[in-house]
């Protein structure tokens, strides 16, 4: 992803095992590992696993903080950053009673 290309060609990247993990629920918690397996036969496996909610929410905040901290890089077009959770819970009172399906 660094040099613009997710191509992995086998044998020349140093992953054999990527694992992209998904879930429907936000629980606030977002877990990446890596681990190098090494097998009896004394070959090794590297492998990353990587939460999508995890990176998204780490290159938002990465994100939103460079343009905050750089705002004359940026003034040569009209932007800004909106945050929907903010704008969404500003809401909720007055949404939430026609989403009500306790009836």
């Amino acid at each position: 992803m660094h040099q613009g290309n997710p191509n992995i060609e086998k044998g020349k990247g140093n992953i054999d095992e990527f694992v992209l993990n998904i879930q429907g629920e936000n629980i606030g918690i977002y877990v990446d590992t890596s681990s190098i397996i090494t097998h009896a036969d004394k070959t090794q496996t590297r492998s990353y696993d990587i939460n999508v909610r995890g990176i998204c929410y780490k290159l938002c905040g990465v994100a939103k903080n460079y343009y905050q901290n750089n705002t004359n890089k940026f003034n040569f077009f009209n932007y800004k950053i909106k945050d929907l959770d903010k704008a969404f819970n500003m809401l909720k009172p007055f949404i939430m009673p026609y989403f009500n399906t306790d009836k």
